[in-house]
């Protein structure tokens, strides 16, 4: 490693190995939830066309694996993981969406599918109506707020 003004640069092996280990994490998470057979909320009527997508099927169990995830934290007193679940409010749940649907780096948002984002906030939601399912139903709505118009833009571009 070399310092450069007091930043420390990692080897390029090294931030490699370190995204794979979270691909690992998260495929292996995705597969646990698939095997569950899960339950997720139908989207709003004017969204769903995208379920016919692949890329929104294989998001699904990632989403619902990341709402998983984020229920647990390490406990540094006693060297584990706990279950210690998360109420988020109504902002929260929005601010979640919204990220992950209007992704603010435009080379990741070119990157990820716009079906993938709909599939992962869809996976997450579900895993949120569990414990808040008014807020995961206000959460829905918000997805197709903001997806309905970049399917009617695609379909009409097509046309």
């Amino acid at each position: 490693m070399s310092e450069e003004k007091g930043l420390v640069r990692l080897s390029s092996h090294a931030v490699l190995a370190s995204i794979k280990e979270v691909q690992a994490f998260y495929r292996d998470g995705a597969k646990q939830i698939e095997a569950s057979h899960p339950v997720y909320l139908d989207p709003p009527i004017a969204i769903a066309n995208i379920t016919g997508d692949p890329w929104y099927r294989e998001a699904l169990p990632y989403g619902r694996f990341q709402y998983r995830d984020e229920m647990y934290c390490y406990d540094e007193q006693t060297d584990s993981i706990v279950y210690w679940p998360l109420k988020y409010s109504r902002r929260e749940v929005f601010e979640m969406v919204d990220l992950n649907i209007r992704i603010p780096d435009a080379r990741l948002a070119a990157a990820l599918p716009l079906a993938w984002r709909v599939g992962f906030v869809t996976g997450w939601l579900s895993g949120l109506s569990i414990a808040q399912p008014d807020d995961a139903q206000a959460g829905m709505i918000l997805l197709a707020t903001l997806v309905a118009p970049l399917l009617l833009a695609s379909s009409a571009a097509s046309q």
